[in-house]
């Protein structure tokens, strides 16, 4: 007869090539075992093995509504031996809000971490927790100019779940803009005008002539956090060799600042952007 453990060690061998998401993973468990998941995965915290302790934490962190009977259990895992089990559990306390206070001494330890990231997952966690530690916010906001790309998108996504805003970051918006980008050689600018900020982004000849990979993935670029699409236009914008160039427009907000970008399947010449 299949566990929950077993069902549970499946998932984490197969985590990193696994397309399935937590949230898949707790919908297939409870469709599985129904009302008994909550204390089989209560038990896998007490695993011998600590990639199954690890993954009761993930799921446990996650069940709507939280598992409030399962705190203490969960809490005990702050001086697990296995630090991968610590961390996780730091990454998700968060999500029981209120419930979580009891976390808060282990939570403010780890926001002592040299470690940038864990510092930073630990401060998001306490805010989770009490909201009114509004000086944290601050901390966690600055930390979106990160020189880690890992903290960069740690913050944004948490910053764009509980819709703040921000000034406009121009190197911010270029990388969300290039993780939509499929294609090597580009040309960027962007500036402010109008109103808004205008950003141009544009492929460079390769040696023979033609164009270097040529696709802006605008589901994607429209799903990535603080960034909110109002339209886009796709229109033509002259001949190349015979064939009709194409430019993109997306118009949106990016944590709240107005942006116009304009992505050119060609290369871009004399941008007018101050």
């Amino acid at each position: 007869m299949t566990t929950v453990r077993d069902e549970l060690w499946s998932f984490m061998q197969f985590d990193e090539t696994d397309l399935l998401s937590p949230a898949d993973r707790l919908e297939s468990l409870e469709y599985e075992f129904g009302d008994a998941i909550i204390p089989g995965l209560t038990d896998c915290l007490d695993d011998e093995s600590p990639l199954i302790r690890q993954g009761a934490v993930r799921i446990l962190c996650i069940i709507n509504p939280r598992p409030v009977s399962a705190l203490s259990a969960l809490l005990k895992r702050f001086d697990d031996e296995a630090i991968e089990v610590q961390i996780e559990l730091v990454a998700g306390i968060g999500e029981f809000a209120h419930h979580g206070r009891s976390a808060l001494p282990f939570l403010e330890r780890w926001s002592d971490s040299p470690c940038e990231f864990l510092r930073i997952q630990a401060l998001i966690s306490i805010f989770k927790i009490d909201s009114d530690r509004h000086e944290l916010m601050e901390v966690i906001k600055r930390s979106v100019t990160s020189s880690d790309n890992q903290v960069r998108e740690l913050v944004q996504k948490f910053l764009a779940e509980t819709e703040q805003l921000l000034p406009f970051h121009a190197e911010n918006f270029k990388e969300v803009v290039l993780k939509s980008w499929r294609g090597e050689i580009y040309h960027w600018e962007c500036g402010f005008r109008n109103g808004a900020w205008n950003a141009a982004l544009a492929p460079a000849f390769q040696t023979d002539g033609s164009f270097a990979g040529l696709l802006f993935a605008s589901d994607h670029f429209r799903n990535c956090p603080g960034v909110e699409v109002f339209y886009v236009a796709p229109e033509a914008s002259g001949t190349q060799n015979g064939q009709n160039e194409l430019k993109l427009e997306v118009a949106g907000r990016f944590f709240g600042e107005m942006f116009v970008l304009v992505v050119h399947f060609q290369p871009i010449q004399d941008l007018e952007v101050e």
